[in-house]
C-alpha cells in the first residue's frame, strides 16, 4: 500500500483549511478535501415557561421580629422558617430566643414569608412580608394559635398510581416534597382556609383544604391532571461535526441570552468529550462553551436550564461557532421561547369607612397580563382579618369562569378560573366590619397553570367607631361641712359612628365628699355614685348632663380631686375616659370644733372631795351639729359629770365636775354579829312564856331588840379615788359627724 502525502493549507481570508493530496507519477489519482466548520443547533425543552423573578443580588437586609401566642405571650423555643419567594429564593430557618425574639441577617430584597411552628404546643403561624431594598430592616411578628396536620398522597391522572417526589405546597407558603410512595405531610399548619397545589414537571395539581380544628389531621390526596407550564426550561445545544474524514478539536461558541431570558441554577448538562469547558452562571445570560472535540461525522450534546424574567415571545441565537481545523463556522437556528407572566390580582373595598357592624363591599380583579396566551387554573385564596366576616347574604356577584368560587364565614376562594389573553374578570362579596379601628386584608398569591404564581392584594377598611369622652365640673369653691354641693359630668362621643352598647358612668368621690343625690334625663342610677343608660349617641353629639349632689366632710383637705370614668358605647380607645376635677375647699377658720380651759388647767383638793374646770366650747359651722362631752384618764370610781351635754350654740362654757368619792349600797353585816346576843335573850323568856302573864314580856323584849339591831347592824358604804396626780383628757364630739371632735388635758391632784 502507498501513502499518498496530503498537504493542507490554512486561508485566513475564508477561515477554511484546503487539503490537497500531492500526485507524484507513482499514484494513479489525485483529489482535494474541504474541512467544513462544526454545526451548532439550540432548542427549548418546553414551548414556554412561567415568568419568574430575576436572581437577586446578595442580600444586605435583616428581618427580625418576637412570635406571640394568641394571648401576646412571647414564644421561646419556636422554629421561624424564612421562605423567598420566586425561582431564586431559598429557606433557612431560626429558633426564638427566651423573649420569643428571632432574627434573620442577609436576606436578599425581595417578598418572603414566615411560617413559625412550636411543637410543644402544636402552635402555629404564618405571615407574609417584603424586603423593599438592600440595607432595610423588616420588623415582623407572627403569631401562633392553634394549628392542624394536612396529610396526603399524591397520584397520577388515573388516581391510583401513587407520584413520587412531587412538590405540594399550601397557600401560606409552608411546602414538602412526597416521599418514593407519594405519601407527604404538613405540620403546624394555622387554622384557615387554603388552596393546595402539587407540581411534578409540567403537570399540576390542587385543591382547596380548610383547617377548622385544633390538632386535626385533615387527609387530602391530589392527582397530577392538568397540564403546568414550569418557570425553567432546558435550553439544548447540539453540536455536529459535518465532516466524514476529519476529527474537530477546540470547538466553541458563545450565546447570550436576549433580554428576558436568564441562567437558572442547575449548572451544565452534556456529553461532549475533549477538553470540555463551559461556564454558565445562574442569574446570568452568558454561556461560554470551548474545548469540544468531535470525531468525523460525530455530535455531542449540552444544556442549561434558563427562566423567564420578562413576559414575552424570546427568540435564542448563538455566535458562530468555530474549531481549530476549520475555523469559525454560523450561527446556530432561532430559538423561540415564551415567558407567560403570572395573573395578578387586585383587591378593593367599595367605601374607605364603614360603621361598627356595617356591611361593605369587596371586589377582586384578576387580570392576565399576556397579549396571546389564556391563563387557566387561575386560582387565590383569601383569609380575612379578625373582626371581618363574610356577611348573610353574601351578594356574591360576577364570576371566573369556570372556576369555582366558595365563600364560608372567614374565608373565600378561587379554584380553577379561565382568564383569557389580555383580559380580566371581576366578582365582588359583601362583608361585616365586627371590631373596630383599620382591618388590613391580604390575599394569598394568585396562581395559574400557565404563568405560575402571582403576587397578593392587599386593601384595607377603616371601621368607624364611637368615642365616647367625659368631662366633670363644678362651681365656685366647696366649704367644710357645706351641704348640697354639686358636680357636672357630660358624655360626648367624639368618634365617627352612634354609640351601639349600654354606657356607664362612674363617680369615684375622694375622702371628705359624701354622695347624696345623682341623676340626669335618660339616666337611671342604681347607686349614687353610678348611672347607665342604653340609647345611642351620634357622632358629635353629648348625653343629658348627670347631676351630683354631695356633702363635704367637716374634715375635708383644702384640695380634692373627683373623678368620673365612662364606660361602653361600643368605641375602642379608651384614653379618653377619665376626667378629673380639682376643687378646692374653704377651710373652717379655727378648725370645725374646739375646746379650751378656762380655769387652771390643775386643780389640787383633800381625798373625797369634788373639783370643777371651766371650758369654752366653740363650733366652726352648723353643720357640726349639737356637740356632747367626755372625758378620760380619771381612775374609778371618779366620775366626770358636764352642765350642759348636747351644745348646739357657736359658742359656750361648760363646766365639768370631777367626784372622786361614790358611796356604796348599805351594808346588814352587823346584824349577824348581834344575832348570839338575841338568842341569849329570847331563849330565857320562851320558858317564861308558859305563864299567861309572860306572852307581854315577850313581845315587848323582841321589839326592844330589832330596834336595837336597825340602829346599829345596817350602815352605807362609801369608796375614794385614791391619792395622787391623774391627767384627764377632756373631748368634745360632734353629733352629726362623729369623727369631728377636739380635746384638751386637765389634771386633778388628790391629797
Amino acid at each position: 500500500m502507498r501513502y499518498r502525502p496530503v498537504l493542507c493549507v490554512r486561508s485566513f481570508s475564508v477561515g477554511i483549511f484546503f487539503c490537497a493530496i500531492l500526485s507524484f507519477p507513482a499514484f494513479a489519482q489525485d483529489a482535494l478535501h474541504v474541512i467544513s466548520p462544526p454545526v451548532v443547533t439550540s432548542s427549548f425543552g418546553a414551548p414556554r415557561v412561567a415568568l419568574t423573578a430575576p436572581a437577586q443580588p446578595a442580600g444586605s437586609g435583616s428581618v427580625s421580629g418576637t412570635a406571640f401566642d394568641d394571648l401576646q405571650n412571647p414564644v421561646a423555643g419556636a422554629t421561624v422558617t424564612l421562605t423567598t419567594e420566586g425561582t431564586f429564593g431559598g429557606s433557612r430557618t431560626a429558633m426564638t430566643d427566651r423573649q420569643g425574639s428571632y432574627a434573620f441577617s442577609d436576606v436578599p430584597p425581595g417578598a418572603f414569608g414566615l411560617n413559625a411552628s412550636y411543637q410543644g404546643l402544636n402552635l402555629g403561624g404564618h405571615t407574609r412580608a417584603t424586603l423593599a431594598k438592600n440595607g432595610e430592616a423588616v420588623a415582623a411578628n407572627i403569631v401562633l394559635g392553634p394549628s392542624a396536620t394536612v396529610t396526603g398522597t399524591v397520584r397520577e391522572p388515573n388516581g391510583s398510581v401513587p407520584a413520587p417526589h412531587a412538590r405540594v405546597v399550601l397557600s401560606n407558603g409552608l411546602s414538602a416534597t412526597a416521599d418514593a410512595w407519594g405519601n407527604y405531610t404538613l405540620n403546624f399548619v394555622p387554622l384557615g382556609s387554603y388552596s393546595l397545589t402539587t407540581t411534578e414537571g409540567a403537570r399540576q395539581g390542587g385543591g382547596p383544604v380548610t383547617l377548622g380544628a385544633e390538632n386535626e389531621i385533615r387527609s387530602l390526596d391530589l392527582a397530577l391532571n392538568r397540564s403546568h407550564t414550569p418557570v425553567t426550561t432546558t435550553l439544548n445545544f447540539s453540536i455536529v461535526n459535518p465532516n466524514s474524514f476529519a476529527s474537530l478539536s477546540e470547538i466553541a461558541f458563545s450565546n447570550k441570552l436576549p433580554d428576558g431570558l436568564i441562567l437558572a441554577s442547575g449548572g451544565v448538562s452534556t456529553d461532549c468529550g475533549g477538553s470540555f469547558r463551559a461556564t454558565a452562571n445562574p442569574g446570568s445570560q452568558d454561556i461560554q462553551v470551548s474545548g469540544v472535540t468531535l470525531a468525523g461525522s460525530a455530535s455531542c450534546s449540552l444544556s442549561v436550564n434558563v427562566a423567564g424574567s420578562h413576559p414575552g415571545s424570546h427568540s435564542n441565537t448563538t455566535a458562530p461557532v468555530s474549531s481549530l481545523e476549520s475555523g469559525q463556522g454560523a450561527t446556530s437556528n432561532t430559538a423561540p421561547l415564551i415567558v407567560v407572566a403570572p395573573p395578578s390580582i387586585t383587591k378593593s373595598f367599595s367605601a374607605a369607612t364603614v360603621p361598627l357592624n356595617g356591611s361593605v363591599t369587596m371586589t377582586f380583579t384578576i387580570t392576565n397580563p399576556n397579549g396571546a396566551t389564556d391563563l387557566t387554573g387561575v386560582s387565590f385564596n383569601d383569609n380575612l382579618p379578625a373582626g371581618m366576616i363574610i356577611a348573610n347574604p353574601d351578594s356574591l356577584t360576577g364570576t371566573c369562569d369556570p372556576g369555582v368560587i366558595t365563600p364560608s364565614v372567614s374565608n373565600i376562594n378561587l379554584v380553577g378560573g379561565t382568564v383569557l389573553a389580555g383580559s380580566s374578570c371581576t366578582f365582588s362579596i359583601d362583608v361585616l366590619a365586627l371590631s373596630g379601628g383599620t382591618l388590613v386584608n391580604t390575599t394569598d398569591p394568585v396562581t395559574s397553570n400557565e404563568g405560575g404564581t402571582g403576587n397578593t392584594a392587599t386593601a384595607s377598611v377603616t371601621v368607624d367607631l364611637p368615642d365616647l369622652t367625659i368631662t366633670k365640673s363644678h362651681t365656685g369653691n366647696f366649704s367644710q361641712g357645706q351641704f348640697g354641693a354639686s358636680y357636672t359630668i357630660t358624655v360626648t362621643n367624639v368618634g365617627l359612628a352612634t354609640s351601639n352598647a349600654p354606657v356607664t358612668v362612674t363617680d369615684t368621690l375622694p375622702a371628705g365628699l359624701t354622695a347624696t343625690a345623682i341623676g340626669g334625663i335618660g339616666w337611671t342610677c342604681p347607686t349614687l355614685t353610678t348611672c347607665t343608660r342604653v340609647d345611642g349617641l351620634d357622632p358629635g353629639l353629648s348625653f343629658n348632663d348627670i347631676t351630683v349632689t354631695v356633702n363635704v366632710s367637716l374634715k375635708a383637705a383644702a384640695t380634692l380631686t373627683n373623678k368620673a370614668t365612662v364606660s361602653g358605647g361600643g368605641e375602642a380607645n379608651t384614653t379618653n375616659d377619665t376626667a378629673s376635677d380639682v376643687t378646692t375647699v374653704t377651710q373652717i377658720p379655727g378648725g370645725a370644733l374646739s375646746i379650751s380651759l378656762v380655769t387652771d388647767s390643775t386643780v389640787t383638793i383633800d381625798h373625797g372631795n369634788t373639783a370643777s374646770f371651766l371650758f369654752t366650747v366653740t363650733s366652726g359651722s352648723t353643720s357640726v351639729g349639737a356637740v356632747n362631752f367626755a372625758c378620760a384618764g380619771l381612775p374609778a370610781p371618779g366620775t366626770c359629770t358636764f352642765n350642759n351635754q348636747g351644745e348646739t350654740q357657736s359658742s359656750a362654757q361648760i363646766t365639768m365636775t370631777v367626784t372622786t368619792a361614790t358611796q356604796a349600797s348599805a351594808s346588814n353585816h352587823g346584824f349577824w354579829k348581834v344575832l348570839p346576843v338575841v338568842a341569849i335573850v329570847i331563849v330565857p323568856l320562851l320558858g317564861a312564856a308558859r305563864k299567861k302573864s309572860g306572852w307581854k314580856l315577850i313581845v315587848t323584849v323582841f321589839l326592844g331588840v330589832m330596834i336595837f339591831l336597825a340602829g346599829c347592824g345596817v350602815s352605807p358604804r362609801v369608796t375614794f379615788v385614791p391619792r395622787g396626780s391623774f391627767p384627764i383628757t377632756v373631748t368634745a364630739t360632734s353629733s352629726a359627724d362623729p369623727t369631728v371632735q377636739a380635746s384638751t388635758t386637765v389634771t386633778i391632784v388628790i391629797k
